[in-house]
C-alpha cells in the first residue's frame, strides 16, 4: 500500500509540479516511515529539480500554470531568456514525442492564454501538432 501511495504522488508531480516541495515532503516522510527505500530515487528527483531551479526554469513555469503575464514578460525580458528552451519532461505529462517541452507547449498544456498570446506576438512562436494535439485533449 505505501508503495502504491508513493508511485501516485510522483505520477501527481508530473501533473502537477508546481506543488513539487509539498510533494518531496510527503515522499520523504513515506519513505521514511514505512522504509520504502528510495532514498537515492527521491536524491536524484531532487537533484533534477533544483538544477531547474537555479536555470530560472522553475519561475518561467510557475508563471505559466498561474498565467501570470506580468512575471512571464519580466523573465522574457532578461538578456539570458532562451524562448526555444525545451524544458526536460520528467516534470510534466508525457507526450507523443521523447523531447521535452517548449514554453509554448506548456502554455498549451496549462491553458496559459495570455502567456500563450505574448509567445506567440511577441516571439512569432510557431504552433506545433503538438500544442494543438494539447488544446484539445487537456
Amino acid at each position: 500500500m505505501p508503495d502504491e501511495i508513493y508511485s501516485l504522488i510522483v505520477i501527481a508531480i508530473v501533473y502537477n509540479s508546481r506543488y513539487f516541495n509539498s510533494y518531496m515532503t510527503i515522499l520523504k516522510k513515506l519513505n521514511e516511515e514505512f522504509h520504502l527505500n528510495y532514498d537515492e530515487e527521491l536524491k536524484n528527483f531532487e537533484l533534477k529539480y533544483l538544477s531547474l531551479n537555479e536555470l530560472d526554469f522553475y519561475t518561467a513555469c510557475k508563471a505559466i500554470s498561474n498565467d501570470e503575464k506580468e512575471l512571464f514578460i519580466r523573465i522574457l525580458t532578461k538578456d539570458d531568456f532562451d524562448e526555444n528552451l525545451v524544458l526536460p519532461r520528467e516534470f510534466y505529462p508525457p507526450k507523443f514525442n521523447s523531447s521535452g517541452y517548449t514554453f509554448l507547449e506548456l502554455c498549451s498544456l496549462y491553458g496559459a492564454v495570455d502567456c500563450f498570446k505574448l509567445l506567440m506576438t511577441d516571439f512569432d512562436s510557431e504552433i506545433t501538432d503538438s500544442e494543438i494535439y494539447k488544446l484539445f485533449h487537456f
